[in-house]
């Protein structure tokens, strides 16, 4: 049995902390390896890690382990104990690991395997990697929300863009529009929730992601979904879906919604959202776990290559 160290700084739930999670989960699955997890993190934080029958490190002791998974700015709290011999697999969730001003870059130049969220990502990140760069798919689990009865004409999702929800409720509300906004972060079964009672959804990405988790949320459990172009969302924002892709400026989201408005009240929405709940099943973690475990499986040829 081989053990894999994991590392996490946890200061509130994050998508990118959700990810880190299945992966972990994806490791203790597979039967030939196991995990164990080092977490920082406040006492009175409730985390998805806290639920988990897991092997914990009272102290982070990555030299202890087989294998090193790491993300994000994990290489940090690695360092003291680094060692190039020490196979290792990356986890990269964000554009800005391509990005030289970004302190994410600087680990690139270490030997890992990496594993991409999205095509976007490793497209970005390959020219720089010390090692084989791997795409999977991205695996979520949205649950099934039927709300027959849409209260919410439009659902603003902005806890990365507080000030153009704001911006953007005020406009919607002008219009009549019944809206509902979120501008800070909180706990995910909150916004499944409000996505399935709204007829629209539109939710506000950084210019650039990764690769950005509520738009497939919000296809799959609002009539209409509304994403602003972050790049990476152009593989799931497919013609014929219920999904809307706008330029990620006010003025874009604002003729998105009237776009969305009518899309809603078109013949073809029920074709057009289940369409759109296709796509976002298609993101799933079985798939994702599946291919992990290929990564695993091949852990030594890859770390040779």
């Amino acid at each position: 049995m081989k053990i894999v160290s994991f590392y996490r700084d946890y200061m509130g739930y994050t998508g990118g902390h959700q990810k880190v999670f299945d992966y972990l989960q994806h490791c203790s699955a597979h039967p030939h390896f196991d995990s164990e997890l080092y977490i920082q993190s406040r006492d009175e934080l409730q985390s998805p890690f806290d639920v988990i029958k897991q092997r914990w490190q009272q102290q982070y002791q990555p030299d202890k382990a087989d294998v090193i998974f790491l993300a994000g700015l994990d290489w940090r709290a690695y360092q003291p104990f680094f060692n190039e011999h020490q196979p290792k697999i990356n986890l990269i969730q964000h554009l800005r690991h391509a990005d030289p001003s970004q302190a994410h870059f600087a680990f690139l130049k270490h030997k890992a395997i990496r594993i991409c969220v999205s095509k976007a990502v490793e497209e970005a990140i390959k020219p720089f990697a010390n090692g084989p760069v791997i795409t999977i798919k991205m695996g979520h689990e949205i649950p099934e929300l039927l709300v027959s009865d849409k209260d919410i004409d439009l659902y603003i999702l902005a806890n990365k863009k507080p000030g153009w929800g704001e911006h953007l409720a005020k406009y919607a509300n002008s219009l009549g529009f019944r809206v509902k906004l979120t501008k800070q972060t909180v706990p995910k079964e909150n916004v499944f929730a409000d996505m399935a009672r709204a007829n629209i959804s539109l939710v506000l990405p950084n210019k650039t992601e990764g690769f950005y988790l509520p738009g497939i949320e919000a296809m799959s459990l609002s009539n209409v979904a509304i994403v602003p172009n972050c790049v990476a969302n152009l593989e799931y924002m497919k013609k014929g879906s219920n999904a809307i892709l706008c330029a990620n400026t006010l003025d874009g989201c604002k003729k998105a919604i009237h776009l969305g408005w009518n899309m809603s009240k078109s013949e073809d929405i029920k074709i057009r959202a289940e369409k759109g709940k296709r796509i976002s099943c298609s993101y799933n973690l079985n798939n994702e776990a599946l291919r992990f475990h290929n990564v695993l499986n091949e852990l030594d040829n890859l770390w040779r290559s």
